[in-house]
C-alpha cells in the first residue's frame, strides 16, 4: 500500500511519549523531511515510495507507464 495509518495511542505507548504535542511534532517532522505526506485525515499519511518501496516500481505499475517514442528537448 502507498499509505500508512498511525495509531496515536499505540505509537505514544510504544515510544513512551506522554505529550500529545510531542507526537504531533514527530509527525510534522516526518512530513517536513519528506518521509510522509499529509492527507485529509489526521492519522493517515502517504508514504514516500522513493524511500519505502522495495522492488521495481516500473514492473509493479506497468499499466501506469507511458512509453514515449522520442523526446525533443527543444520543445
Amino acid at each position: 500500500k502507498d499509505w500508512i495509518q498511525i495509531n496515536r495511542e499505540n505509537f505514544m505507548s510504544k515510544n513512551m511519549i506522554k505529550s500529545l504535542n510531542t507526537y504531533k511534532e514527530a509527525t510534522k517532522e516526518l512530513v517536513r523531511y519528506g518521509f510522509l505526506a499529509s492527507t485529509e485525515y489526521k492519522t493517515v499519511f502517504w508514504i514516500n515510495p522513493n524511500l519505502f518501496f522495495s522492488g521495481n516500481r516500473l514492473k509493479k505499475y506497468a499499466d501506469k507507464v507511458n512509453i514515449v517514442e522520442s523526446w525533443d528537448k527543444t520543445k
